[in-house]
């Protein structure tokens, strides 16, 4: 069973703090809400009770291939020192409603930059710092939330390749951070990150991190709907 909020998180100051941790995955990682950014262009909050803590965050410009016109910082404290991965959790819809089309490869993407007080690095195409194509079935599909490996390039669920940078993030020492984002495509929707010193969590692992319960899956809810008839006729 996933535990419900095993991590207690603040935000003051916009420093997102770890406050308690249980078990391994949470003693090195830090949860970071994607709507307590520090500072930030362009983004707006929506709330979503599908979401964690109920809000997402996302753009409303469409900017493609500057890097400059959206960011978001955050601050984060880290617990120890070393070589931290970037998760998210993120949501590509459908619709698009720029042009007005149901098209949910023109919501899949935002912009990383490399390691904690990372900024766009001009002399690269914007291409190679987007975490880009995260809709198709094999990888998360479109219209659900599904969690994203960016530092290693894969969606967490499936396995499958995304088009992401991999960057890395080097904590020198436990203590504050600063990591830096930008949207990239309006209407991609993205929930939460975890930065790790694990490369390799699993979807229930991150889950469990921000405290989210997965809904049950058909055969349990049969499974329970027939011990509830089994329970009513004794």
């Amino acid at each position: 069973m996933i535990p419900i909020k095993p991590l207690f998180l603040s935000s003051i100051a916009g420093t997102t703090l770890l406050l308690a941790t249980v078990g391994t995955a949470s003693e090195n990682s830090v949860v970071i809400e994607a709507e307590d950014f520090a500072t930030s262009t362009s983004w707006t909050t929506v709330v979503d009770s599908s979401a964690s803590g109920g809000v997402y965050a996302t753009v409303a410009v469409n900017t493609l291939s500057d890097r400059t016109l959206t960011p978001a910082s955050y601050n984060v404290e880290t617990p120890a020192a070393g070589t931290y991965y970037l998760y998210a959790r993120a949501y590509a819809p459908t619709y698009e409603p720029r042009r007005n089309l149901f098209m949910p490869d023109q919501n899949d993407s935002f912009f990383i930059f490399d390691g904690f007080n990372g900024a766009p690095d001009l002399s690269l195409p914007a291409n190679d710092e987007r975490v880009n194509e995260f809709f198709p079935d094999d990888v998360m599909g479109a219209d659900q939330w599904g969690w994203l490996n960016a530092s290693a390039g894969i969606s967490v669920e499936k396995g499958a390749t995304i088009d992401s940078p991999e960057y890395k993030y080097v904590s020198a020492a436990p203590g504050v951070e600063t990591l830096n984002i930008a949207g990239r495509e309006d209407d991609t929707r993205i929930d939460v990150f975890v930065l790790s010193l694990d490369a390799s969590l699993t979807a229930s692992e991150l889950n469990a991190l921000v405290g989210l319960v997965p809904e049950p899956s058909s055969a349990a809810l049969l499974l329970t709907s027939v011990l509830g008839m089994f329970r009513r006729k004794r």
